[in-house]
């Protein structure tokens, strides 16, 4: 199981604050293609210290912040990664426990805080699919949307077993409000072992009681070999889920 160890640095807010009012406990890629994360801070310090397990290769720091509900705002100078030397990138086999661990490391009395100023609204809510999507409204903009979409693979030929998994989607742009935004990503999917190029749309609405809606699309395709050697199977696979978030309270 890959191991990722994250150090987040901040500025103008402490530990303890970034914890209570910033980071989500329960990000929507917990149980999907992050299996934990482990959380070490003194609660009057600056910095945070995460280590992540995954199951499949680990990204960019920046991605994996966000990806483990560790929001990258203002208030974060910095963000360093580092993988141990005796991390392995195998998947592992059987069912892995999906847990979720955070342990502080009390330096000081606990002493109660306030919420971190920002211009950013946090919106949380489900998809149909029932996973959990979270993101930030920053004017017009959505910012740091993740979320995940069910997707079923088939055979373009034929034959072969359907496959039927869940994506996680975090584009790293923003996403303007009210629009129906095309992109695309490299990343792993859950049903494939190597990266794939995976073609996005994000929409978005805003109601008048601030209730944001729309719908979510993953599309892609691989390849799996067979025998005789040089002939391939060919899967094409399609999602597609409708959320709804609302502002975080």
């Amino acid at each position: 199981m890959p191991l990722q160890h994250l150090t987040l640095t901040l500025d103008g807010i402490t530990a303890g604050d970034y914890l209570t009012w910033v980071r989500d406990p329960e990000p929507p890629a917990l149980g999907l293609s992050l299996d934990s994360v482990t959380v070490q801070a003194d609660l009057l310090g600056d910095t945070i210290e995460a280590t992540l397990a995954w199951n499949r290769p680990p990204p960019a720091a920046h991605t994996a912040a966000r990806v483990a509900g560790l929001a990258l705002t203002e208030e974060v100078s910095a963000v360093s990664s580092r993988l141990p030397a005796h991390t392995t990138t195998h998947h592992p086999k059987g069912p892995v426990m999906k847990k979720l661990v955070a342990t502080l490391i009390l330096a000081a009395a606990l002493v109660g805080a306030g919420p971190a100023s920002a211009e950013a609204v946090s919106y949380n809510g489900k998809t149909s699919g029932g996973h959990k999507i979270t993101f930030k409204l920053s004017g017009n903009k959505i910012v740091n949307p993740v979320a995940a979409v069910p997707v079923q693979c088939l055979s373009i030929q034929g034959g072969g077993s359907p496959t039927l998994g869940a994506d996680p989607m975090y584009p790293l742009i923003k996403l303007k409000l009210g629009q129906n935004v095309e992109f695309k990503t490299k990343q792993k999917p859950s049903s494939y072992y190597n990266e794939v190029v995976v073609n996005q749309q994000f929409s978005s609405r805003k109601s008048r009681n601030g209730t944001i809606k729309g719908k979510l699309r993953m599309q892609y395709s691989y390849l799996i070999p067979k025998y005789p050697i040089g002939t391939f199977v060919i899967y094409s696979c399609l999602g597609t889920t409708t959320y709804e978030a609302r502002p975080r309270r």
